[in-house]
Order: C-alpha cells, then sequence, then structure tokens
C-alpha cells in the first residue's frame, strides 16, 4: 500500500501506525523517518507542532541531545499551541541538565512555571528545577521547592525519597565541612 499508492489517506494513517509501533519497540530512527514523512506531506498542517515535538522526543529517546536541542529550538521559535511550547521546554530543560548546562536547565524550567503555571508541565518543571538547585548547592531551594509540591506532585513517593536524599546529603556536606 505505502509503495504502490504513497498519497493515499490509508497509506498516511499507515504511516503513522509504523511510526507508532517503530517507537514502541525501541527503533526510534525508523519511527522518525515516519513522523518527518508525515510531518512533510502536510496532510494535517494543525498537527505540524505536534509531530515536531515528536520527532525531538524520539531523538531524546535515542540519546542524540544535540538533534534532540536543535529540533526543540526551531520548534520553539514558531510553536503557538501553549501545550506543546511547555513540553517542548521542559524536554529542552531535561536535555540542558542531561548535557550538564545546568543553568540553562534552571532558566528553562524557571521559564516553563512562570509562563505556563496553569500546565501540567509546571510540576514536572518545578521538581526538575529543584534537582538542578540541588546540584549547584542550593539545597535549601531545592528543598522549598520540593515541599511545596507535596499537594500536586502525582508520585508522592519519589517525592519524599528526593527530599529525603536531599536532607540527607546536606547533613553529609555539613558534618564534612565541620570535621575540617
Amino acid at each position: 500500500m505505502l509503495s504502490v499508492y504513497p498519497k493515499a489517506k490509508e497509506a498516511y494513517m499507515a504511516r503513522k501506525d509504523l511510526a507508532a509501533i517503530y517507537s514502541a519497540a525501541g527503533d526510534h530512527t525508523k519511527a522518525v523517518e515516519q513522523y518527518q514523512w508525515i510531518l512533510d506531506s502536510r496532510i494535517e498542517p494543525l498537527k505540524a507542532e505536534d509531530y515536531r515535538y515528536t520527532i525531538a522526543l524520539e531523538y531524546f529517546k535515542m540519546n542524540d541531545l544535540a538533534q534532540a536541542g536543535t529540533e526543540l529550538k526551531e520548534l520553539l521559535a514558531t510553536a503557538e499551541k501553549k501545550d506543546i511550547i511547555a513540553k517542548a521546554l521542559l524536554l529542552q530543560g531535561d536535555t540542558f541538565y542531561i548535557t550538564g548546562k545546568t543553568n540553562e536547565a534552571i532558566q528553562t524550567f524557571k521559564k516553563i512555571i512562570s509562563k505556563l503555571p496553569e500546565d501540567p508541565a509546571a510540576v514536572k518543571a518545578a521538581f526538575n528545577l529543584a534537582k538542578a538547585l540541588e546540584d549547584t548547592d542550593k539545597e535549601d531551594e531545592a528543598l522549598a521547592i520540593l515541599n511545596s509540591l507535596r499537594d500536586t506532585y502525582p508520585n508522592k513517593d519519589v517525592l519524599e525519597r528526593t527530599i529525603k536524599g536531599i536532607k540527607t546529603r546536606k547533613k553529609e556536606k555539613k558534618a564534612k565541612r565541620s570535621r575540617r
């Protein structure tokens, strides 16, 4: 079907299914190929931002963080949908964090929280902001943020373990300094 009638509606739907199957199977390169074809076809122009985000996410999943960053930067330059902007910023912040660009990650997470506070990504951004702040020796700020998430963060167990871990590391640092 794809090769005989590549522009048929069924071929388009088959590519969407293939992309999802490839992604679920961990073959993110093939998923990107299918999503890129869908995007380039311009059959669903209202979903272009969604597909561009999904392509960036696929690159992130395959650990091609440079390409994910490039895709996100391009998407954020033109995106208009608030939910896509929030998800793209969150992924961009995570990409910065993983690549050691902690200050950029902090700024990105703060941007989500301040500009899109009602979006579910803001809660995740706050949690990730706390982790980044701890990495820059701002444990008290990190703990304040985490404590403020007690009513909203979906995984209470992870939240409590993170708070406990930061408190433990903070005590260990204090004990190490007092021994000097």
